[in-house]
């Protein structure tokens, strides 16, 4: 009988055990690991990722490789391991604290160099810029970041050629914030930057810090963007007093100071809003109140700091499950608004209420906790003071039950 060749298929066992490290999610699994096989069973890529989980900062160096850290500690080892990652992330604060010690070939700056190796796999990016950060070093950074174009997050404090550099139409970006970090900030000429990341079918979170600028070309892209979903202002006056809103922004939190914010608020259209958060500086904000019932999609509602007044329609907000009143002052119509709003969702979870004072007992919020603890909810959380807490017959205490429903007792 005619017997067939068998072929045999050699297992590369390093291959295999890189595998098998690359689906492990704790470093302290990780090193485990690792450290229960013999030495010479682990090729050079696990022994050098070994080696730098044995490092003081070895939990930070897995399963994304923190770029910086790497760079000051052991850059050739984070080099021999670097196929391991899929992922890497790139935090740079000062010039002096990313130097690496290994050549720069074709780069004057060495950390360049070495953040350049991993160009592919560089997902998240934090650049807080500083006066000791050289001019020099950001041209070059900007050189290579425009090769890394796998990035999805990204936080720039100061640097125009980096945001031109990260928001090129090979880059996929999804998630961009401005203006983090001391000065200088961010000035005018950096708009059309934004607009045009805006317009680019990738963006989906937006933050801007203390932008003191206002530009034609990024209110148009506020407006027309269809990918943004969540938008935040954070002392952007400038940026407020030409805010549209596009139908794609679901989520908007918003910090001001002054008048500008209640004055834009009949001008936007809020239907769309799921997540509303807003802090003020304890002016008044009357346009807030009647504008709350056509906010029929709110899933989360954040107020603080401001003093709301003013009828509100009637309404439903079927979706409505958490709410957070924080630093409230009343007059008295906007105070049964806003306790109304919060007894108009069956599937309201949770409220939070901290120093909402009011001049009267809150006979409101009495009724308002039957309303709550029969719709279900299993969170009230108060905080305050004699003149928002005590109701016309006790004080109560809230908390969660053993069963998990929500109970209340006497004080």
């Amino acid at each position: 009988m005619n017997k067939r060749a068998r072929c045999g298929v050699a297992l590369d066992v390093g291959i295999i055990l890189e595998k098998v490290v690359m689906c492990m999610r704790s470093p302290q699994d990780v090193r485990a690991f690792l450290e229960a096989l013999p030495v010479a069973m682990l090729p050079p890529t696990l022994a050098a990722l070994l080696a730098l989980l044995r490092l003081p900062a070895g939990n930070a160096m897995w399963p994304i490789a923190p770029l910086c850290i790497m760079a000051r500690v052991a850059p050739k080892l984070a080099l021999a391991a670097s196929r391991l990652y899929t992922s890497a992330s790139l935090d740079i604060t000062f010039e002096d604290h990313v130097v690496a010690s290994h050549d720069s070939v074709g780069y004057a700056h060495p950390f360049c160099a070495f953040v350049a190796q991993w160009a592919g796999t560089i997902h998240t990016m934090k650049l807080l810029g500083h006066r000791r950060i050289s001019d020099a070093f950001y041209e070059e950074l900007s050189s290579v970041l425009r090769r890394c174009t796998k990035l999805a997050a990204v936080r720039l404090c100061n640097n125009l050629s980096v945001l031109s550099a990260v928001t090129t139409a090979a880059h996929t970006v999804q998630t961009l914030s401005l203006n983090y970090g001391p000065f200088p900030r961010f000035d005018g000429g950096n708009a059309k930057h934004v607009a045009s990341w805006l317009n680019s079918g990738h963006a989906r979170q937006l933050t801007l810090m203390e932008t003191p600028w206002a530009h034609p070309d990024l209110a148009a892209a506020l407006a027309s963007t269809t990918t943004l979903s969540s938008l935040s202002l954070i002392h952007c006056n400038s940026v407020l007093g030409s805010l549209a809103l596009s139908r794609s922004i679901s989520s908007l939190t918003v910090v001001f100071t002054g008048p500008v914010f209640n004055d834009r608020v009949p001008l936007l259209h809020w239907r769309h809003l799921t997540t509303l958060t807003l802090h003020g500086d304890g002016g008044r904000v009357p346009n807030l109140v009647p504008a709350l019932s056509s906010m029929v999609a709110l899933k989360s509602l954040r107020l603080s700091r401001m003093h709301l007044q003013g009828l509100a329609q009637a309404a439903q907000y079927p979706d409505l499950r958490a709410i957070t009143l924080d630093n409230l002052t009343f007059s008295d119509d906007g105070f049964r608004a806003i306790v109304g709003v919060t007894t108009c969702s069956d599937r309201l979870e949770s409220i939070k209420w901290t120093v909402c004072a009011h001049g009267r007992t809150m006979d409101l919020v009495d009724a308002a906790l039957g309303r709550w603890l029969q719709s279900g909810v299993r969170r009230v959380v108060f905080v305050a003071g004699a003149s928002s807490l005590r109701t016309p017959r006790r004080w109560y205490r809230l908390c969660a039950a053993p069963n998990g429903a929500t109970s209340k007792a006497p004080m």
